[in-house]
């Protein structure tokens, strides 16, 4: 009698565990290709923006991407299928940079599908050892290394392409947001100002007011002789010490950034790749820094659609034997 409960335990159990793989292994590959096909579309589509010059575009579609790499964690779960959306994704974000083809080209996108990859093996391992699928962590762990490598990306394309440190990109992107914090050091401070008019009222800002006094009551032509006299030596100093050449009579932007260049170009050998190093370092956590004021506004995005699915019966949330929670597609 001993041996009959425990082969009917036996039996009961291997049951449960069949049942239990049947839910949890990938039903509809329809849909599955269906999820794939629309992140490998919203890569490409990212990858067109971009290299076309569309940047802020381009972020809205980025974020769209990372919500759909979200959206797989979630759907698929073979970690097979997983890596090959991690690869057709990749190789999608970088098709219209194809002309800039390079040994580095092919390590920018080596380096992201070995990121997206790890990120869904991540996901997949917080899925499969939680009873409850726990949306918002789930998220937070994909979103986390999913921006910031998907931003470094794009960069790295832009910077091969040679179209992303340009002189507009830095002004609209760099300086003009950063302004109100430089102009809290240098009053007044404008990027498309005239840099002559700028250096101007900088220095006259600095003076003391025995020195405004006595420039007030020199004749117009010796104080505008000697405010460029003054200038002129200013400019002469910075040009000496940046190795750069200043126009003052182009905005401020431009003579930043040409002396932003002039240091870069001066860089050679070891000094070059740590200052690469040292950008893209600085860049990745700049990233990450903003990644708790970006990560509500996507998850609650990514909910959205989350649900909007589930209610349309596209995927299912089903318990396993063992009361897990897991997710997927409708046959």
């Amino acid at each position: 009698e001993q041996c009959i409960i425990k082969r009917m335990l036996t039996d009961s159990s291997t049951i449960l565990n069949a049942q239990a793989e049947a839910i949890d292994v990938d039903q509809s590959m329809l849909k599955i290709s269906i999820v794939v096909v629309g992140g490998v579309l919203l890569s490409a589509l990212t990858s067109y923006l971009f290299a076309n010059g569309y940047l802020l575009w381009g972020l809205v579609s980025l974020v769209f991407l990372s919500i759909m790499l979200v959206l797989q964690n979630f759907f698929i779960k073979g970690f097979n299928k997983l890596f090959v959306a991690a690869l057709l994704e990749s190789v999608a974000g970088a098709g219209f940079f194809y002309a800039d083809f390079s040994g580095m080209f092919v390590i920018i996108v080596t380096a992201l599908v070995a990121i997206l990859a790890k990120s869904f093996f991540d996901v997949r391992r917080e899925l499969e050892t939680s009873i409850k699928v726990r949306f918002w962590k789930i998220c937070k762990i994909s979103l986390s290394s999913n921006i910031p490598a998907l931003m470094l990306f794009f960069l790295a394309l832009l910077s091969v392409n040679g179209s992303f440190f340009t002189e507009t990109n830095f002004t609209n992107f760099i300086l003009k947001p950063t302004s109100p914090i430089i102009a809290a050091y240098l009053r007044d401070f404008d990027p498309s100002k005239n840099t002559k008019e700028f250096i101007t009222e900088m220095l006259i800002n600095n003076f003391s007011e025995t020195d405004k006094q006595v420039l007030e009551k020199l004749p117009p032509a010796a104080k505008n002789q000697a405010i460029s006299s003054l200038v002129n030596k200013f400019s002469a100093s910075i040009e000496s010490s940046t190795g750069s050449t200043i126009d003052l009579n182009k905005p401020v932007s431009t003579n930043i950034y040409a002396g932003i260049m002039a240091a870069y170009n001066r860089l050679t050998g070891n000094s070059l790749v740590l200052a690469i190093i040292i950008g893209i370092i600085s860049i990745y956590y700049l990233i990450r820094s903003l990644m708790p004021i970006l990560y509500l506004p996507i998850a609650f995005i990514v909910f959205v659609f989350y649900e909007i699915i589930l209610a349309t019966g596209f995927a299912l949330v089903q318990l396993e034997s063992r009361s897990r929670e897991v997710i997927v597609l409708k046959q």
